[in-house]
């Protein structure tokens, strides 16, 4: 699994839609790499009798879209959302008069929406049609703003009873809303805190959005099923307004914008991956003055990110940003790669596929306001190195008796490791095992669930060996090699790397502690000891062996380290000893 969202600190002015798109592991970090043909600009043009098409936010997939345009198919207000699937040509959703879409499935199969009349949430699905999402007790209006992979989950905001008062919002797939409540600790002088959510993870876990912190102060916040708290993301330096827009589908990235020292005003977008803190992804090279920056999705591993752009100069203009590049003009990249641009103002780039080599957005071609789709971006080639991490070496038990997860300062009986591959998909993992580390034999491939080299005699169990995260267990070492180093290729069509290796070492002998805690203070399960050998303390004791723990368990017959897995009067003579010892 990716590092996890739950180490991010970092300090962020309200924009607009978006769309969402333990060791510390390796990093695959990647850059540009050849096309085999040009990328093409789609024009999704107009729903039938319609004049114009906005927004235009693509599917996990990059094969669909949704935002909104007119129709004459409607009567009275004519906005309407539109799904176009490729090639086209742009379909109305039916049953949403005077409706956005805001967001859409990773298939394409499901959009969801607001009535831009009454402020009220929908949900549509090629399969069952149209269903209202329900709005917060006593509140009014709510707007949807995304959606999960399947659509089981979406995210928004809405009123609520209290006046002047929103909250942010997460459905579930039978439209229940869920007030994920605000940030802890705010205060707003002459007011109600309020929240907005403006992007959901591709599983539904995780929201991420704008909360009040304080009078004239704004945070990003991050929620995760299923009760939150609502975490503050804060703001980048020296600002006092933030949002998160979007969160990455494998949950280890979170992108959005806000003010910043030195930005005259202007926002500047921000993109937060553990362990790195919040990161000003700068502005795009060349432009003039009173830069205002947003930021609007994210591709699925985080490596890409798209928004858009004003100043002076140029006026609004879409960007990417991919790797350890700057911010990018999206026209002038596309034009660069061979992609024909003629007649075309991209001004917003407003989503992103999963793989980053599709985007969507709306732009002005000809003069007139149509929603788009780029396919056919080049992925990014690997290049290697390690994740930021001052960790020593891991240590792994190689007893089978030892306990997984077997407490402080003590090796596990497993051992996981991940790979953080930024790159485009789809990425074929190939694990590798030295032993004796990287100076020892030659790199192996690990082909399957269970790894032995014939010559030293080394063997382990293995889950995960095709993914990014691989655990190994059951090992075998060999006397003359106290360690394995493990690194993984890393291949994607664009190219393949092999990063340096992890080093892994092994405890042949996995004795408990001396001490334990053997001792509690009656009647029940008080943890301050009482100095007195009592019938709460055996209870204590039996939950240690039924629970696995080696403290509890010893090989009988006499007072041996290892476990035999049965409860007899070797464990029980273990026990009266370590309580006698004063542990």
């Amino acid at each position: 699994m990716p590092n996890p969202i739950a180490t991010f600190t970092a300090r962020c002015a309200p924009a607009a839609h978006s769309h969402a798109r333990g060791l510390a592991g390796l990093v695959v970090v990647l850059s540009t790499g050849a096309l085999a043909a040009p990328p093409v600009v789609h024009n999704l043009g107009v729903m039938p009798g319609g004049t114009y098409s906005f927004n235009g936010v693509v599917s996990g997939d990059g094969n669909s879209v949704t935002g909104y345009g007119n129709t004459t198919v409607s009567s009275g207000n004519p906005v309407r959302p539109f799904r176009w699937v490729f090639p086209g040509p742009m379909q109305v959703v039916p049953l949403t008069v005077a409706s956005h879409g805001r967001g859409i499935s990773h298939n394409g199969q499901h959009v969801v929406g607001f009535n831009q009349v009454i402020n009220t949430p929908f949900r549509w699905t090629v399969s069952s049609g149209f269903t209202p999402m329900n709005l917060l007790p006593g509140g009014t209006t709510a707007f949807v703003n995304g959606t999960s992979s399947n659509s089981s989950a979406s995210a928004g905001h809405g009123s609520t009873a209290t006046p002047g008062s929103s909250r942010a919002i997460r459905w579930n797939s039978a439209g229940w809303a869920q007030d994920l409540g605000i940030l802890p600790g705010a205060t707003i002088i002459n007011g109600v805190p309020s929240s907005f959510a403006f992007g959901i993870s591709a599983d539904g876990s995780t929201v991420v959005g704008l909360a009040d912190w304080a009078s004239g102060f704004s945070h990003a916040f991050r929620w995760n099923v299923p009760f939150g708290p609502m975490v503050s993301l804060g703001t980048l330096p020296g600002g006092y307004d933030c949002r998160a827009v979007a969160i990455s589908a494998d949950n280890s990235t979170i992108v959005g914008h806000g003010d910043t020292t030195g930005s005259t005003g202007g926002r500047r977008a921000w993109r937060l991956k553990a362990p790195v803190p919040m990161q000003n992804l700068g502005i795009i090279a060349g432009s003039g003055a009173n830069v205002d920056i947003r930021t609007f999705a994210v591709s699925r591993n985080g490596s890409r990110v798209v928004g858009t752009s004003y100043d002076n100069i140029f006026g609004n203009r879409a960007w990417i940003r991919m790797g350890a590049t700057g911010m990018l003009d999206l026209r002038a990249y596309v034009a660069s790669l061979g992609g024909i641009v003629t007649g075309w103002v991209l001004v917003e780039a407003r989503g992103i596929s999963s793989d980053g080599t599709a985007i969507s957005g709306w732009g002005e071609f000809n003069g007139q306001a149509r929603a788009f789709l780029i396919k056919g971006l080049p992925c990014l080639d690997p290049t290697s190195g390690w994740f930021p991490d001052t960790a020593p070496p891991v240590g792994i038990c190689a007893d089978p008796n030892w306990p997984v997860g077997s407490g402080p300062g003590l090796p596990s009986a497993s051992v996981s490791i991940t790979a953080d591959t930024d790159g485009s998909e789809p990425l074929e993992h190939i694990w590798q095992v030295s032993i004796g580390g990287s100076v020892g034999t030659p790199p192996q491939a690990i082909t399957g669930p269970f790894f032995e080299d014939p010559v030293t005699g080394v063997s382990f169990s293995v889950e995960g060996w095709t993914g990014p995260t691989i655990t190994i267990s059951n090992l075998r070492p060999a006397p003359q090699y106290p360690n394995i180093g493990v690194g993984v290729i890393v291949t994607n069509p664009c190219g393949s790397v092999a990063t340096t290796f992890r080093e892994l070492q092994i405890s042949a002998v996995c004795a408990p502690p001396a001490c334990g805690p053997s001792d509690i203070a009656g009647p029940g399960l008080a943890t301050s000891p009482d100095g007195e050998l009592t019938a709460d303390d055996i209870i204590v004791f039996v939950s240690w062996f039924t629970a696995g723990n080696l403290g509890g368990d010893v090989a009988g017959p006499g007072p041996s380290v290892g476990g035999d897995g049965e409860f007899t009067a070797d464990d029980v003579i273990l026990f009266i000893n370590l309580f006698t010892a004063g542990c």
